[in-house]
């Protein structure tokens, strides 16, 4: 298996059992179970979307970065090439 859907799997398993757990801490009455299921079942994948557009960023210019290099590298090999006898 692929491992974006084995993560996909996971926050999916954790999501449903965030909202068990929102809805077993409601028909008990208990208010901070309940707070908190309710409230990492929106937090969570904020996080992870924004972990997720952090990490394309880093590699956009981590990519662009290595382009540069490599036409400076092959710029710089060009003029000592023409520069030869």
């Amino acid at each position: 298996m692929n491992l974006k859907r084995i993560v996909a799997w996971v926050g999916i398993v954790t999501l449903v059992g965030l909202y068990i757990a929102a809805l077993v801490g409601g028909l008990t009455g208990n208010n901070v179970f309940f707070s908190i299921a309710l409230y990492s079942t929106f937090v969570i994948p904020a996080a992870v979307f924004v972990l997720e557009m952090l990490l394309r960023w880093i590699q956009k210019n981590r990519e662009r970065e290595e382009a540069i290099v490599k036409e400076a590298l092959e710029k710089e090999e060009q003029n000592t090439k023409s520069e030869e006898p």
